[in-house]
């Protein structure tokens, strides 16, 4: 986009949250040109907790704004906009919160939403910088922005309604800390056994804990050296028939690459929820296990003949 560079922040997993921190106030100290920093709160692939609330505070300390994006965070972690202070805070409620999809939140301090806008423009939109036909509807007793944002045409409504009754179900089984409870020793218990069954290790770090309730086992499948895969055919074919080999067994983790240490790596990201137990992880594992014993005979030969070209 013209006028806007992105400055990436490289995270070499393993790495401590004190690292993640002080790579990012060297980047904030060094670099006077930064006016927003984009963080999650936890990574999708890997699937790992981040310290996006101490980040939140250099944020400030440094006067740059803050955006969050918190798609796995409700429900999976506490997460009290309050005290973190973030700029800004979006989310979904589909994949930790038992809400179907299209279902979102979005936070903006109160001295910013006036520069939000809402896709598609609604009857509440009121511009911000001319003059507009006010709209019975641009007014509402929470304030323009929640009218701008509320109404915005034929839209399905029943993720926003379902949204209630998925909070009263969390509160049936107990509420969200004894969920987070049970997911997470589940994750940490049933990441271990994967790894014993695949012969493996999981994505972990002494003094730091990645874990929530997702956990990212590495899998014994080669991936191609990238010097001789420089296109990156070879990765993506590769990536196609393990996801098909692993829709066949009616097995669905979400495998990844990771580059560690300058190698790309096979990792897989396992999820722990409350209709689950340790023999899903088992079941899931040996899945994987069988599937990648057959594609690294399969690609071995591919391999080889990058190798040999």
């Amino acid at each position: 986009m013209a006028g806007f560079r992105i400055q990436k922040i490289e995270l070499d997993y393993p790495i401590s949250d004190e690292e993640i921190v002080r790579l990012t106030e060297t980047e904030l100290k060094h670099n006077g040109k930064i006016r927003l920093v984009l963080m999650d709160a936890i990574s999708s692939l890997p699937g790992v907790c981040f310290p996006w609330e101490r980040i939140c505070d250099l944020c400030r300390e440094y006067n740059v704004f803050s955006l969050v994006d918190g798609a796995h965070a409700v429900t999976q972690i506490p997460v009290n906009i309050s005290q973190s202070r973030p700029d800004f805070f979006v989310s979904n409620l589909h994949k930790w919160s038992y809400v179907p999809r299209g279902c979102a939140v979005l936070y903006a301090r109160r001295e910013f939403q006036q520069q939000l806008h809402s896709i598609p423009i609604g009857h509440g939109y009121l511009s911000t910088t001319q003059d507009s036909v006010l709209s019975p509807l641009s007014t509402y007793s929470e304030g323009q922005w929640v009218a701008e944002h509320e109404w915005t045409g034929t839209i399905d409504w029943s993720s926003y309604l379902s949204s209630i009754a998925a909070f009263h179900f969390i509160q049936d089984c107990g509420g969200a800390d004894r969920i987070r409870e049970y997911c997470h020793s589940l994750a940490v218990e049933g990441g271990r056994l994967a790894a014993d069954i695949l012969g493996t290790k999981v994505l972990e770090m002494d003094g730091v804990e990645y874990t929530a309730n997702m956990v990212n086992v590495k899998l014994p499948l080669q991936a191609p050296d990238e010097k001789l895969d420089k296109e990156g055919n070879l990765l993506i074919t590769q990536r196609e028939a393990l996801l098909d080999a692993l829709f066949a067994q009616d097995c669905i983790p979400l495998p990844f690459t990771m580059t560690r240490a300058g190698k790309t790596e096979w990792w897989c990201r396992l999820s722990a929820q409350i209709y689950l137990d340790l023999d899903d992880f088992r079941k899931g594992a040996l899945a994987l296990k069988e599937v990648c014993k057959e594609l690294q005979a399969k690609f071995s030969k591919e391999l080889c003949r990058e190798t040999s070209n």
